[in-house]
């Protein structure tokens, strides 16, 4: 019944996406508000981290009257996640308001990324739904609110100013610390890659993966024990959190060829899509982490998707490759696109 609803859900987004700049906006406002109300009343027990969220925020998280600063309890891993629970609770002691509110922050400023960068609003949101929203908005939602954050943010690569771009990922870092594992695309950036020096990068990653984990993997978890960081996730011996699939994970694949396919089409893409430069370059960087760390799981995962994020701009770009008199068939074919991925997502959750 959900995967039917979000078929039709599109189909109005292929409608939408002819309208008007007022009239999406609109749309835009109705689905940030009604998406916030789904994230809020989620099943606790259906959805994996949740029962700790509830738990921290019910039991642990105090008003602001009795906030000391600096202070943060065991079950709030980053200080600006905890203020912000703070606030909210000094609102309100409801989960399923705290819980909404989470939710609206990080989709409000994905919006006003996806308003800003993206020529097709309506199915880039569209896609963020099936393809990310679940596990950020239902699960990890402190990355969540981070991502946005730093995606919101890409506008201070494409301009070169490192000075907003910092304070932008310092801010995202106090909600999630993995935010500075985009910093690197700002210097990236700057470097003027070819497609060909991608093409070659690729090739690089993958041999890097093929032959060379063992050595990745010692100097990973050597630099991790000497710095005290993510040592869960980089040590043996932490089961499936530092334990991935290799170069048997399909997303290592899938990435690989949406990258391919947006540097392939350059030309063409390059003259109609807004920031093509820097949203290459960013998706560049995630994959490339994807293919050389996929020796790990959550550190490959994790460190990949901040950027990955600007799939949900690459992809409804791939519509300009079309004859105008084949629109309609690249739009369904967008949703046959983001139609499965939220198969997949809410699948293996159910």
């Amino acid at each position: 019944m959900v995967i039917v609803l979000y078929i039709v859900f599109f189909i109005f987004c292929i409608v939408a996406e002819n309208s008007s700049r007022t009239q999406k906006n609109v749309f835009l406002a109705i689905t940030l508000v009604a998406v916030s109300l789904i994230a809020g009343f989620r099943d606790v027990d259906f959805w994996p981290d949740t029962g700790g969220y509830r738990i921290a925020f019910l039991r642990n998280t105090p008003v602001l009257g009795d906030y000391v600063f600096g202070s943060n309890p065991p079950d709030y891993q980053d200080k600006g996640f905890f203020f912000l629970s703070v606030l909210i609770k000094t609102l309100t002691s409801d989960w399923v308001t705290y819980a909404t509110i989470i939710a609206f922050i990080g989709l409000w400023i994905l919006i006003k990324g996806i308003n800003k960068y993206s020529m097709f609003p309506l199915f880039a949101l569209a896609l963020y739904m099936s393809r990310f929203m679940f596990g950020r908005q239902f699960i990890q939602i402190r990355a969540g609110v981070s991502i946005a954050i730093v995606f919101w943010g890409m506008q201070y690569v494409a301009k070169r100013d490192l000075k907003r771009y910092l304070i932008v990922i310092f801010i995202a870092s106090l909600l999630h610390m993995s935010a500075w594992i985009a910093l690197p695309a700002y210097f990236l950036h700057k470097i003027k890659l070819k497609p060909k020096h991608i093409y070659w990068s690729i090739g690089v990653a993958f041999v890097l993966a093929a032959f060379f984990t063992p050595v990745i993997r010692s100097f990973i978890s050597e630099s991790a024990a000497d710095i005290n960081v993510a040592q869960s996730y980089t040590t043996e011996g932490y089961g499936y959190k530092s334990t991935g699939k290799g170069l048997a994970n399909p997303m290592v694949y899938y990435q690989t060829l949406i990258l391919v396919l947006f540097t392939f089409w350059e030309k063409k893409l390059s003259k109609v899509t807004p920031y093509y430069i820097t949203l290459r370059n960013g998706y560049f960087y995630s994959t490339i982490w994807l293919i050389t760390l996929c020796s790990y799981s959550v550190l490959s995962a994790r460190g990949s998707t901040i950027l990955a994020t600007y799939e949900i701009l690459i992809v409804p770009s791939f519509v300009n490759v079309f004859h105008k008199n084949n629109k309609v068939l690249a739009y369904l074919l967008v949703g046959a696109f983001s139609v499965l991925w939220f198969y997949l997502n809410l699948g293996k959750r159910a």
